[in-house]
């Protein structure tokens, strides 16, 4: 059995969609855990209703604790030996389940990741190729940001065995809680099973706080340092990691300076350029360094000041 993990707070615009996409899926064998996170809009009544029309539907409201504890609870009380993890403002595709579910099989995989859409009518082809992928390579690929719809750090678009996830939990209170998680379940599975297949559509709504500047957005920078202190004795995933770190410096840095509150967060903006002058040396030495960082690192060397009214103009 699947168990379908679907946290949920405020999102009664989406989440009939969401819930209907799921349930119409190909594949039955499917418990679906909504986590209501404390919801003062309408996506209570709109889940209870599904849970009142489909058996496979369970419904936990709590108070609102924040994705990764609504996400924790969801795998305590699921029951399935394979997971899923799905947002509310989401859907997946026909065929999603049934897909990865066959990837994992017919690769022996442990986890199983498929390709994401960023439009929400998409065909769901059928046939396309698969293939498994080391768990270094496929962190790696993830952590140099290599475009690939399949290769992102989202929880999202997988299906997990759950021995593969064990103990291993989303860390309370953090944003960006899929790039805390998504390397420490990757580096416990024997193989990784991946089809081309686009079977994830993400909807990117206009309040989320990766469209958005929030201080909240700053929990990516201890995120990349954590990762670049778990792969410190492997000199190739460190090498990556140092990149993800850079990258997502780059990210705030440009962020706060794009700000007309600036000053408030001159320590965070000082401390991302200390990071940025320690790795753009390494980032232009590495072939494996996107463009994009490239380009970064080499603009650095004009100076904070230059580098702050570039970020300005490129808004």
């Amino acid at each position: 059995m699947v168990s379908i993990i679907i946290p949920a707070y405020n999102v009664q615009e989406y989440f009939r969609e969401c819930l209907e996409s799921v349930l119409a899926q190909s594949f039955h064998d499917i418990e679906v855990v909504i986590v209501n996170d404390g919801s003062t809009d309408n996506t209570r009544r709109i889940a209870e209703e599904f849970m009142m029309s489909d058996s496979r539907v369970t419904l936990i409201n709590q108070e609102n604790g924040g994705m990764s504890v609504a996400r924790n609870v969801g795998l305590e009380q699921s029951c399935g030996d394979l997971i899923m993890f799905v947002d509310s403002d989401d859907c997946l595709l026909p065929g999603a389940i049934s897909n990865l579910v066959e990837v994992l099989e017919s690769t022996g995989s442990d986890i199983a990741i498929g390709g994401f859409s960023y439009a929400r009518h998409v065909t769901a082809a059928s046939n396309n190729p698969v293939y498994t992928i080391s768990p270094r390579d496929a962190v790696e690929t993830i952590l140099y940001q290599t475009k690939h719809s399949a290769f992102n750090n989202s929880v999202s678009g997988k299906i997990y065995r759950r021995c593969i996830i064990g103990q291993e939990r989303f860390t309370p209170g953090l944003y960006f809680e899929d790039i805390d998680f998504f390397y420490r379940v990757f580096m416990r599975a024997g193989v990784i099973g991946v089809t081309e297949s686009v079977v994830y559509f993400y909807r990117a709504t206009p309040g989320s706080i990766m469209h958005v500047f929030s201080p909240k957005r700053a929990d990516v920078l201890e995120i990349t340092r954590r990762i670049e202190l778990y792969f410190n004795n492997d000199p190739q995933l460190l090498a990556a990691a140092q990149d993800r770190r850079l990258s997502a410096n780059f990210n705030i840095f440009a962020l706060i300076s794009c700000q007309p509150d600036r000053d408030k967060y001159k320590q965070i903006s000082a401390d991302c350029w200390d990071v940025i002058k320690k790795y753009r040396i390494l980032a232009l030495m590495n072939n494996n360094v996107r463009l994009k960082n490239k380009v970064g690192a080499l603009l650095s060397y004009f100076g904070k000041t230059v580098f702050s009214i570039l970020s300005r103009l490129n808004k």
